[in-house]
């Protein structure tokens, strides 16, 4: 009949150092997932971040086939006036690459910002608001400058994606509980 020995204790002087450590840490990762002053629930991610990364994600891919749409245009394109001179064909050209080109680095940001939003950065849904608030003020823009309405829907996608990701109260909440989590993680 064989006798099985006791579990190791943490606080045991027979055992190794290094194996003392180990079951210091894991008793500790237990005792921090079963924090009598923290409810794990409220770290579930939310809907409404899940619908505004979404929706981000969705304009990142509008926003790349309108990059891909003026990255193809040359002087043969049909948004070329051809009654212009060879120079300010060649201009308008240039004018519509460099504009795809700013849209590619901006979709990758919106789409760095929203990935690091949705795996609990809330710096980053700020840095989208931010990037919303700007999109807005350039529309507003547009629109009094070249009459260009069709900017307003994208101005407003954005900005419901944002007011979902980092304004809207249950998102506030996971934020906040996020740090919160951090906050005793980092204290005990």
């Amino acid at each position: 009949m064989s006798t099985q020995e006791p579990p190791p204790v943490p606080g045991d002087p027979d055992l190794p150092p290094e194996r003392a450590a180990a079951l210091q840490r894991a008793e500790d990762m237990v005792s921090r997932r079963e924090h009598p002053d923290f409810d794990s629930a409220r770290l579930k991610r939310p809907q409404t971040v899940l619908i505004g990364c979404v929706m981000a994600w969705i304009g990142c891919a509008r926003l790349g086939y309108e990059a891909f749409t003026l990255l193809r245009v040359n002087e043969n394109s049909s948004g070329i006036d051809q009654d212009q001179t060879a120079k300010q064909i060649d201009i308008d050209v240039q004018a519509a690459h460099g504009l795809g080109i700013v849209i590619i680095f901006w979709l990758l940001l919106i789409l760095t910002f929203s990935i690091l939003a949705f795996l609990g950065r809330q710096w980053a849904g700020t840095a989208l608001v931010a990037m919303a608030a700007f999109f807005g003020a350039l529309a507003l823009v547009s629109l009094v400058t070249a009459f260009a309405p069709s900017t307003f829907t994208a101005a407003f996608w954005s900005a419901a994606a944002v007011t979902m990701i980092r304004l809207r109260e249950p998102s506030k909440d996971w934020y906040r509980a996020l740090r919160e989590w951090k906050a005793i993680k980092a204290g005990a």
